[in-house]
Order: C-alpha cells, then structure tokens, then sequence
C-alpha cells in the first residue's frame, strides 16, 4: 500500500487502514434481456462488433 500521495500531489487523497469498505453498488447477476440475446448468439454478435469497429476505423 502506497503510504503518501506525494506522486499525485494534484489528487487529494485520504489514505485509510481503518474501518469497512463501502459498497459502491453494481455487480449482481441480474442479466439485461439484450445480454441474454448476445450470449445466445456468440457468433453473430462477434460479427456485428467487428464490423461496427472496422466502420470506426475507416
């Protein structure tokens, strides 16, 4: 654990040894409809993503 902030004097940061985390939320197993279609779909989804980033990339 880094003792002092001195490499990032621009972020203020309170550095803590003591106590519990807190839970920032998130995670779960809850599973949206669209990522259920994905998952079933490996293949088709792999393309359609290939081919949205060779449209960004020119």
């Amino acid at each position: 654990m880094v003792d002092s902030s001195q490499g990032f004097p621009h972020i203020d940061l309170r550095l803590t040894d003591k106590g519990t985390a807190k839970s920032l939320g998130g995670g779960g197993n809850k599973k949206h409809t669209q990522t259920h279609i994905n998952l079933s779909n490996r293949q088709g989804h792999g393309s359609k993503i290939q081919e949205l980033v060779s449209i960004l990339l020119g």
